[in-house]
């Protein structure tokens, strides 16, 4: 049975903004982890080089760990430019948001007389989800699993809208 059906245009600004609250919920304590791997045979590197200055292959080990940790903190920066690109001609776009008891969806509405070109699929969360989480900032409400997420903005939302959400969404 459907509890709350809501129409959103999208906005850059605020998928953006719910791609960083995923990053952070998700994937930035991932990143810490994978660079602190890095970071111990490194410092024991260091470590052999104070004590043998002729280890060659210590200052090889050194740098290709460094080269790693570099490359693993600035892989989630990277990847945030690219959506940013990849979402500049997304403003504008009407979606529907729908919850029902078991699950919520959105989908893609399109003008009348335009038809997509393929068949999108539309998102689609179980709330019995186990890694179902919501966050609220002062512009979006983010709801979020491993897999999906879903960026409503908040200044198309009234208090109703919200304590739906909120209700249905522990």
């Amino acid at each position: 049975m459907e509890k709350l059906k809501l129409l959103y245009t999208a906005d850059k600004k605020d998928f953006l903004e719910g791609y960083d609250l995923y990053h952070k919920l998700y994937r930035q304590k991932a990143v810490y982890i994978k660079a602190a791997i890095f970071l111990i045979p490194l410092l024991l590197f260091i470590q052999q080089i104070c004590m043998d200055p002729y280890f060659y292959m210590g200052y090889l080990c050194i740098i290709v760990c460094t080269a790693a940790i570099v490359c693993i903190i600035l892989t989630p920066n990277m990847e945030r430019r690219t959506t940013e690109r990849a979402l500049e001609n997304i403003s504008g776009r009407k979606y529907q948001f729908t919850l029902y008891e078991d699950r919520l969806t959105v989908e893609r509405v399109y003008p009348e007389g335009e038809e997509p070109a393929a068949k999108i699929m539309s998102t689609e969360i179980s709330l019995g989800e186990k890694s179902l989480k919501l966050i609220e900032t002062e512009t979006v409400v983010g709801i979020f699993t491993k897999a999906e997420s879903v960026v409503l903005p908040k200044r198309e939302m009234n208090d109703y809208d919200l304590e739906t959400i909120r209700k249905y969404i522990k």
